[in-house]
């Protein structure tokens, strides 16, 4: 006996909050219930003044019609909905490699890094020393794993460096020299990935680097210091400067007039192979769209309208088979593309030479293969979604490497794709729910007229 199950969209109750929702650190699986829709209704809500319990950013912002909002409270306030409950800063991290980062920007926001500066330590004979940091004045920075938070593409920056001079004399004092605009970023690849990020390494590049017209001390002409720190922080090689801490000692190194200097574009390094952000929806720019809809009252009943289209099955459409193969293809052309820019291997689609393994497509990703199932349908919004026993025992067996992929408006010239990772796990969580649909009754021997007599016998009883 085999079934067919029938997948619907519901929010997810109080009571249904996964148990791992009350660990110090969620994983990534479940902020990836976020999406644009919750993130849009937490923005209101801070903007409404809804307390959150979280500082203000220290590096990032989110940008939104103009205004500026701390990405972790964002995000954490956006949990609401999916997860039951309001996040607090333990309960997941931020930061430019964080999965809270990749969820805003890949819903469409914007996190940029705040209006601040740096100062970058670079002393004379930096590659013979003891630390064995190899930076190359006005072309690339080599510094530690710790300021790889403040070390962001497009920040603008001043060169420091103390008393000590390569010659083995001494300057008078510390001091200002250059500026520039933070380039790319990328790992030390010399320093292996199973050592510990503590001990992890980085470089950048520096773009726009030039000589400041005249050093800076630094202290001003009141003899105080420019940064005001405690004196042990000017230990620290990288530091962060106020703008108007950065506009000053511009002032006195004699830069004309004007903002300290122009952003620069900076080409961003390619990413690390990733698969499509859980939930992401690709939608027309008009507006954000839920392709799998929680039916209506009149739906579920199976009443009026609503309801026989709720009932209404893909299969029975006269042409389902060539709605079917035209998702499956709009979705191969664009695993083709992202397979291509990531450099995920072994791309096939089983489904495209009638094979059945549970899922129409996969690929591989550091060993690990991803399974993608495809539905699709002419319409703007699917009421339900059908899926085989088959598909939905391969969906249990792989978990989060089980991808669903919701096409809509298949026939138009923008159709619309939803990535959902790990549908199981989102109907165990209560965020859909499933229910068998078909019965498909399979003979387990060979019928002989003596059971049908039986039957009818039975039923003249």
């Amino acid at each position: 006996m085999q079934r067919s199950f029938k997948l619907v969209a519901f929010g997810m109750a109080d009571d249904t909050t996964p148990k791992s929702a009350q660990l110090k650190r969620l994983p990534a699986r479940q902020l990836r219930l976020i999406t644009k829709v919750h993130i849009l209704g937490a923005i209101q809500m801070i903007d409404a003044g809804t307390a959150h319990g979280f500082d203000e950013s220290d590096d990032y912002d989110l940008l939104y019609q103009g205004r500026r909002y701390p990405p972790k409270a964002v995000l954490g306030v956006a949990a609401v909905e999916p997860l039951g409950r309001q996040l607090i800063p333990d309960d997941f991290s931020g930061g430019e490699s964080s999965t809270c980062f990749r969820i805003l920007r890949e819903a469409g926001f914007e996190v940029v890094p705040k209006e601040l500066m740096l100062s970058l330590t670079t002393n004379d004979g930096v590659q013979d020393s003891d630390w064995g940091w190899k930076d190359v004045l006005g072309e690339s920075y080599h510094f530690p794993n710790q300021y790889r938070n403040m070390i962001i593409p497009g920040r603008q920056f001043i060169y420091y460096h103390g008393v000590k001079q390569g010659d083995g004399k001494r300057r008078d004092a510390p001091e200002y020299f250059g500026r520039g605009t933070i380039g790319v970023v990328t790992r030390d690849d010399t320093i292996p990935t199973t050592e510990p990020k503590a001990k992890w390494a980085w470089y950048a590049t520096i773009e726009g680097y030039e000589l400041l017209p005249k050093p800076v001390s630094w202290k001003d002409d009141q003899g105080r210091h420019f940064e005001q720190i405690p004196v042990n922080m000017f230990r620290n090689g990288v530091r962060k400067l106020r703008p108007d801490v950065f506009a000053a000692i511009l002032k006195h190194a004699g830069v004309a007039t004007g903002p300290a200097i122009a952003p620069m574009p900076v080409t961003a390094p390619v990413p690390p192979p990733v698969i499509p952000i859980a939930n992401q929806l690709l939608v027309p720019a008009t507006g954000s769209l839920f392709l799998l809809r929680r039916p209506t009252k009149a739906a579920i009943s199976g009443e009026g309208v609503a309801g026989r289209v709720a009932r209404s099955r893909w299969r029975q459409h006269k042409r389902a088979t060539d709605i079917g193969r035209r998702g499956e293809q709009l979705v191969w052309d664009e695993l083709r593309r992202l397979a291509a820019h990531h450099g995920w291997q072994n791309l096939e689609w089983p489904a495209s030479e009638s094979l059945t393994p549970g899922w129409d497509m996969h690929f591989t990703v550091s060993g690990k293969t991803i399974a993608v199932e495809v539905k699709s349908t002419t319409l703007p919004a699917f009421p339900d979604v059908e899926i085989t026993a088959n598909e939905w025992a391969a969906a249990q067996r792989l978990g989060d490497d089980y991808w669903l992929v919701l096409v809509t408006d298949v026939e138009k010239a923008q159709p619309c794709m939803q990535w959902v990772r790990n549908p199981w796990a989102l109907v165990q969580h209560g965020v859909m729910s499933s229910t068998p649909m078909v019965l498909s009754l399979t003979p387990e021997r060979e019928i002989l007229p003596v059971d049908l007599v039986r039957v009818v016998g039975i039923l003249k009883a």
